[in-house]
């Protein structure tokens, strides 16, 4: 797990877990094959937007007051390939649907 923070005396007492500072950092930390996650915030998101390939999204249904925000998707450089709606139920307080982008090839 690596942490992205830009405070310069941020610590973490857990040994699976490394401080960087940059989302650069972190990309050139993580190794060999398989998928990194990027999981927030706002200004992570907006970032990593630019070198993604993939975007897993949660859209959960109803109106919160928040003032951090995931970047628009512009259709022109993302395809949204697959979809799941889950109905509000005794588990889930809200409806929500998971979705996949892939980045459009050039």
């Amino acid at each position: 797990h690596l942490i992205i923070t830009r405070d310069p005396s941020y610590q973490i007492p857990h040994r699976d877990c490394s401080i960087v500072h940059s989302l650069k950092e972190a990309i050139e930390k993580v190794e060999g094959p398989g998928t990194a996650y990027i999981i927030g915030g706002g200004e992570i998101y907006r970032q990593s937007m630019e070198v993604a390939d993939t975007i897993e999204l949660t859209r959960v249904h109803g109106q919160f007051e928040a003032d951090t925000f995931f970047p628009e998707i512009p259709a022109e450089q993302w395809r949204l390939e697959w979809e799941e709606f889950h109905p509000k139920d005794e588990r889930h307080a809200y409806a929500f649907t998971y979705q996949t982008y892939r980045r459009v090839s050039d």
